[in-house]
């Protein structure tokens, strides 16, 4: 995502549709100045409406912290993957 980019193979179509080349341009100018992530945790997981809910900690560089929230599909596609 820091660099504008995003490996659709891993996404639904649902996911895949919402990664507009716009919104992975504004993903890049809001993430690439906090710089590489120094730490990236896996802070909670879970089963959520068949789908399995993940939740992590990014400390980046910069010493910023992040939350990436994240839902997959029992076929392990990605339905959302939302930084905060």
């Amino acid at each position: 995502m820091q660099e504008g980019k995003i490996d659709r193979s891993i996404l639904s179509s649902d996911a895949a549709s919402y990664f507009t080349p716009q919104v992975l341009a504004d993903a890049k100018s809001s993430l690439q100045p906090l710089g590489a992530p120094a730490t990236f945790e896996q802070m909670a997981f879970g089963q959520r409406g068949g789908m399995t809910y993940r939740y992590f900690r990014i400390v980046l560089a910069s010493g910023k912290t992040l939350t990436l929230s994240t839902f997959s599909l029992p076929n392990g596609k990605l339905s959302q993957y939302l930084i905060q």
